[in-house]
């Protein structure tokens, strides 16, 4: 069996219709996004492209060239589409249209088969575009999201652009008349790969969804879905790569009972969210902020030492105090108490320095809540007790 050009465009358009399909379809269960749409539709539309091979004996052979060309260029700027809107690009819907009718204009309007070399320079240097644009965005997506599939992502479409430089040389050459290159030899080989990497692009958005959704799994598991902070899950699989000296905070809310008693659970989950928010916004970028239960929350900061973390402990203590001020509760309004411990986890075990931080935690609620206690563990295991933060 010969492995002709026609055959190689027919295998890879009928990958195309049938990848490009299946992520439209799983649009409509998985609902991935706007992105999936636009790229299970282009992939279908460089698959039909590729189908005019087919149909040469059928319909008319220059309406064929530029209907194909139309269709094939407009199902690359719905991938390009795609793939900006799966990195997170705005998505500009007018311009988008604008920037497609001038681009498959020439197209539209060339029937001459002696212009067949203006052509392929023109769709070539057009997928070289493409195919860049697609590469540099993978790249921005993977530095983003930690996505490995958006590596592979950048391989395929930027594999691509010597093959489609090769062409654009050879319709060059063509046109200039210098051409020394058999067109048939080399045209089916670079068919043939383009089909292959074309055939291998189309599993992309499958691999995207599915390590997407295998993360977002992950992060449903180790994270509490009320405060977005770490649950235990989720502070379990991060403390073994804790290693080094850090500060531990453990924060405990004071009167939470009394709005949970006095306005609903739904308003104390408010008070939740609010403190969760008032961590966050003030935590340091290598801290750990993990829901332990109730409300009662742990910070660790690594590599700080004690008084960084009394000072981040009283940037948390008065912010959420600040917050709570102008919401409509009535006394006592919900504060939180914390305590504070340091040590070295080379050394100590990350379950010790919690033990200690809920001592000094126990010491702030004794000495009148909303306050800051704390203390350093010294080799000898004697502790240095620190005065009280009073409110």
């Amino acid at each position: 069996m010969t492995l002709d050009r026609d055959t190689i465009l027919a295998v890879s358009s009928l990958i195309s219709l049938v990848l490009g399909a299946i992520l439209l379809s799983a649009q409509v269960r998985l609902r991935p996004g706007a992105w999936a749409v636009c790229w299970g539709a282009g992939t279908v539309m460089v698959g039909l492209a590729g189908a005019d091979q087919a149909l040469k004996g059928i319909l008319p052979t220059p309406w064929l060239v530029s209907s194909g060309n139309v269709v094939a260029i407009s199902g690359y700027v719905l991938i390009v589409q795609g793939v900006r809107l799966l990195a997170g690009r705005a998505p500009r819907w007018k311009t988008l249209a604008i920037v497609l009718a001038l681009i498959v204009l020439p197209l539209a309007l060339s029937h001459d088969p002696a212009a067949k070399p203006y052509r392929m320079a023109y769709n070539n240097t057009l997928l070289i575009v493409f195919d860049l644009r697609v590469a540099c965005e993978a790249i921005r997506l993977a530095r983003r999201e930690q996505l490995g599939t958006a590596w592979i992502m950048v391989v395929l479409f930027g594999v691509t652009v010597p093959f489609s430089a090769m062409r654009l040389h050879v319709a060059v050459s063509t046109i200039m008349g210098s051409d020394t290159l058999d067109h048939a030899r080399v045209g089916t080989w670079l068919a043939a790969l383009l089909a292959a990497f074309w055939s291998l692009r189309g599993a992309i958005p499958a691999l995207l969804i599915a390590e997407r959704s295998t993360r977002n799994l992950a992060r449903l598991a180790r994270h509490d879905a009320l405060t977005g902070a770490l649950n235990r899950a989720g502070l379990e699989h991060l403390a073994p790569a804790l290693r080094d000296p850090c500060a531990v905070l453990l924060l405990d809310m004071d009167h939470f009972k009394t709005v949970n008693d006095r306005y609903g659970h739904a308003q104390g989950d408010g008070v939740l969210r609010l403190l969760a928010t008032t961590v966050l916004e003030r935590l340091p970028k290598n801290g750990i902020f993990a829901r332990l239960g109730g409300d009662e929350f742990l910070i660790v900061l690594p590599g700080a030492t004690e008084q960084r973390a009394r000072d981040v402990a009283e940037i948390i203590r008065s912010g959420f105090s600040a917050a709570m001020s102008v919401l409509p509760f009535t006394a006592p309004l919900p504060t939180i108490s914390i305590g504070v411990t340091t040590g070295d986890l080379r050394s100590t075990s990350l379950e010790t320095l919690i033990s200690v931080a809920d001592t000094m935690l126990y010491r702030s609620k004794e000495a009148g809540r909303d306050r800051i206690s704390s203390q350093s563990r010294l080799p000898d295991d004697r502790h240095i007790a620190r005065p009280v933060a009073a409110a």
